[in-house]
C-alpha cells in the first residue's frame, strides 16, 4: 500500500525507494493497474478487520493457480506474502478466544504513583497496550483513579463493547449508561472473577505491575541526575523544566530551529518544537541571528499565552553551541522581565524592549566595538566601524558588491572614524 500524500503521488514520474524495496506496488507510476491495486485495498481491509483466514485462503489459492501456470516467480510472490502474515498472526501474543471486542484496563498503585495499562482487542486478536501515568492524589483509591481515568480516556475516542477492569469503582453503572448512550448501543464494563477474562485481567495487571516499577527506576534515576546538575550550577533546586536549543541549515539555505525539552520524568517528546528561521536578513552561517529568532518566536509566545508567570517557563534554556555563542549563553534564565518594553536610560519609550537592548550590547561586543572590548583583528574593525556608520542619522552606507563576501571594503562616511570607530584607510 502506498504510504505518500497525494501531492507526491500525483509529482511522480518514476517509482521511488519504496518500491525498489518492494514495500510498496508503485500505483504513482503504473507499476501496478487499478484493479490490481484495488485487490490490494481489499485485502488489506479484510485482514484489518479480522478477516485474515480469508485472507490466507486467497493468498494460497493464488499461489496454486500460478505454480500451476508455471508462473514460479509469481508463485513465489505469493509464498512471501503468505510467510509475512503467518508471523505476524504469530506474534500477537494474547489471542482470547471468547473475547471478540474488548478493552482492558488494569491499576497497579503504589509509592504514591498509579500506572494504567490498556490492552486493546478487536475480532479476537490483540492490537496492542499502552500504558499510562496519571498524577492523582495519593490517597485516592485505586478503584476511584481508574474510573476517573476511564471516562477521559474515552472522550474523544469510540467505546467497544465490552470493557474489562482490574478494580471496581462507584460510578461504574453509571459510566456504562452514559457510554452505550454516546455509542448508540450498548456497552459494558465488568470486573471478571473467574475464566479467560479474568485470565486476561491478570495478565494486564501484570503488565501494569511491571511497567510501574520500570517508571519508578527511570524517575528515581532522572531525579539523581537532576540533584546532580542543581549542584554542579549551584541551583536552589533540581530543575523543573529543561530547554536545549540548537539550529542548522544546508549550505546557508533551509535554516531551520530545533527545540527539545526534558523534565524530572525525562524527555517530554510531546513539547518538542521546530522553528522555520524566517529572517531574510540572516546571513548564511550566522548562527547568533538565528538563535536570536528562535528565542524571540518561542518566549514571547510563551508570555502571549500565558503570562509573565506561565506555567511552562524554563528553568534552564541551553545552547550547545554556547561556548562559541556567549550572547546565548546569557539567557539561561530568561526572566518575564527581559521580554517587557520598557524605556532606555534617557527615559524615552523603547519599542524593542530590554531584552533587545541587552542582546545588541553583547552583540556588539562580539563584534569588537563595545565598551572594554579589544578588537582583535582588521575585520572586527571595519564591521565595527560598518555599524557605527550605519546607526549615524544621515550616513551614506555603501554595501559591498555581489557576491563579494562580508562588506570588509566599505568606504564608512567620514563621521564613523570621530569616535574612535571603524578604519578610515579601509
Amino acid at each position: 500500500m502506498r504510504t505518500c500524500t497525494d501531492s507526491v503521488y500525483e509529482s511522480r514520474t518514476r517509482p521511488c525507494l519504496l518500491y525498489q524495496i518492494k514495500r510498496c506496488s508503485g500505483p504513482c507510476t503504473g507499476e501496478i493497474d487499478a484493479e490490481g491495486y484495488a485487490r490490494l485495498v481489499d485485502e488489506a481491509k479484510d485482514f484489518l478487520s479480522g478477516r485474515s483466514q480469508a485472507v490466507k485462503a486467497q493468498l494460497a489459492t493464488a499461489m496454486q493457480s500460478a505454480s500451476e501456470d508455471l508462473d514460479f516467480e509469481r508463485a513465489a510472490v505469493y509464498r512471501d506474502r503468505l510467510s509475512a502474515l503467518s508471523h505476524v498472526q504469530s506474534h500477537q501474543g494474547i489471542n482470547p478466544q471468547t473475547v471478540e471486542e474488548a478493552d482492558v484496563f488494569a491499576i497497579h498503585h503504589d509509592a504514591g504513583m498509579a500506572c494504567i495499562q490498556v490492552f486493546f482487542f478487536r475480532t479476537g486478536q490483540n492490537w496492542g497496550n499502552r500504558a499510562y501515568f496519571p498524577k492523582a492524589d495519593p490517597s485516592l483509591a485505586p478503584g476511584e483513579i481508574l474510573g476517573a481515568f476511564i471516562g477521559q480516556f474515552y472522550d474523544d475516542k469510540p467505546t467497544p463493547r465490552m470493557i474489562l477492569i482490574s478494580d471496581e469503582f462507584e460510578d461504574r453503572r453509571l459510566l456504562e449508561e452514559a457510554l452505550s448512550v454516546r455509542m448508540d448501543r450498548k456497552t459494558s464494563i465488568s470486573v471478571p472473577q473467574r475464566g479467560e477474562k479474568r485470565e486476561l485481567v491478570e495478565q494486564v495487571l501484570n503488565n501494569a505491575r511491571e511497567a510501574h516499577g520500570r517508571n519508578l527506576a527511570e524517575t528515581a534515576s532522572q531525579a539523581r541526575l537532576l540533584q546532580g546538575l542543581a549542584e554542579t550550577f549551584n541551583l536552589a533546586h533540581p530543575p523543573r523544566r529543561i530547554e536545549v536549543y540548537d539550529n542548522s541549515h544546508i549550505m546557508g539555505t533551509n535554516a531551520v530551529g530545533g527545540m527539545i525539552v526534558a523534565g524530572p520524568e525525562g524527555f517530554v517528546k510531546n513539547q518538542y518544537r521546530k522553528f522555520n528561521i524566517k529572517s531574510t536578513d540572516i546571513t548564511p552561517g550566522d548562527d547568533f541571528g538565528m538563535m536570536r529568532e528562535v528565542m524571540q518566536r518561542r518566549f514571547s509566545r510563551l508570555l502571549k499565552e500565558h503570562g509573565d508567570a506561565g506555567p511552562s517557563l524554563p528553568d534552564s534554556a541551553e545552547d550547545p553551541d554556547a561556548v562559541s555563542q556567549p550572547g546565548i549563553a546569557g539567557l539561561a534564565r530568561p526572566g518575564a522581565d527581559r521580554w517587557r518594553q520598557g524605556t532606555d536610560e534617557r527615559g524615552a519609550d523603547d519599542p524593542r524592549g530590554t531584552w533587545h537592548r541587552r542582546q545588541d550590547h553583547r552583540h556588539r561586543r562580539r563584534q569588537g566595538h563595545g565598551p572594554g572590548s579589544r578588537p582583535r583583528t582588521v575585520l572586527c574593525r571595519r564591521q565595527a566601524g560598518l555599524h557605527a556608520a550605519a546607526a549615524r542619522p544621515g550616513a551614506l552606507f555603501h554595501p559591498a558588491p555581489q557576491g563579494r563576501g562580508p562588506p570588509v571594503r566599505h568606504r564608512f562616511a567620514p563621521g564613523a572614524t570621530e569616535e574612535g570607530h571603524g578604519d578610515q584607510s579601509a
